[in-house]
């Protein structure tokens, strides 16, 4: 997810900036981050960048639990990496193609994906 986060920034950044040569995106636009009229490829980019500081901090939360209370259970990796893989894909689509009902069923499935772990985290607490 980092890496992710990573690549999401550098891509926002070269969106950006190719927008600005092409005089798309006027650099008032970084004053503000004001949305109207601009590009749909920047807004694009923006608006996921946004979006990995949102649910993914659960995940990032759930991460640190797991591991403070140095709880053992394999299916810790296999959901969170399938959280990643959902993340991936969300990006994917996102910034790519956008088609909502691909980028809607990917997001939801990685909600669950989460509420999964959650549940998880506390019955291991609880036992």
């Amino acid at each position: 997810m980092v890496f992710l986060t990573f690549i999401v920034t550098i891509k926002m950044y070269l969106t950006r900036a190719d927008a600005i040569k092409r005089g798309d995106l006027d650099i008032k636009f970084f004053r503000v981050l004001d949305s109207f009229n601009v590009p749909e490829d920047v807004a694009k980019v923006t608006r996921h960048y946004t979006n990995l500081y949102e649910m993914p901090v659960l995940f990032y939360l759930g991460a640190v639990l797991i591991l403070t209370l140095k709880i053992d259970d394999v299916t810790f990796a296999i959901i969170g990496w399938l959280y990643v893989f959902c993340r991936i894909a969300h990006a994917y689509i996102h910034i790519t193609y956008n088609k909502i009902g691909h980028r809607i069923r990917v997001f939801q499935l990685s909600v669950y994906v989460l509420i999964t772990l959650w549940i998880k985290i506390c019955y291991h607490v609880v036992i």
